[in-house]
């Protein structure tokens, strides 16, 4: 059965967004949130479930490459559960290690090799459930 997920990369200043289907297991970057606070992007988070009738979140957890702890784990975990609180919807937790590493594979470089610096939230978003939708 066809289902609607959404990815949440979750940032102190921002959240990226991203969209996807089961069946196509095709992710694309949907927008990134500034965050304000977790209830303003909660609000926000609910107007595109709404939207895009969505069946189930999936929300990147940081750790280092040898699985300890990052800065911003427990602060992903408790929105994760706070997405749980939130909405009637199953929500996956997924290792986002080398999200970072794929984007920056992926990102425009200038001339003088230099890395063009944009938001990638959104893309972030789109490469943690590109990763959850593969391993389907």
């Amino acid at each position: 059965m066809a289902a609607t997920l959404l990815a949440i990369d979750y940032g102190k200043k921002r959240v990226g967004v991203a969209v996807g289907n089961n069946l196509t297991k095709s992710a694309t970057p949907l927008s990134i949130i500034t965050r304000q606070s977790d209830a303003q992007v909660l609000q926000a988070i609910k107007a595109l479930v709404n939207e895009w009738q969505v069946s189930e979140l999936v929300i990147g957890i940081p750790r280092q490459p040898d699985y300890t702890p990052h800065e911003m784990t427990a602060a992903c975990e408790v929105f994760a559960q706070r997405l749980r609180d939130e909405f009637n919807v199953v929500v996956h937790e997924v290792d986002e290690r080398y999200s970072s590493a794929v984007l920056m594979s992926q990102s425009k470089r200038r001339a003088d090799g230099s890395v063009r610096e944009v938001p990638q939230d959104d893309k972030a978003a789109a490469v943690i459930l590109q990763q959850f939708l593969d391993e389907l």
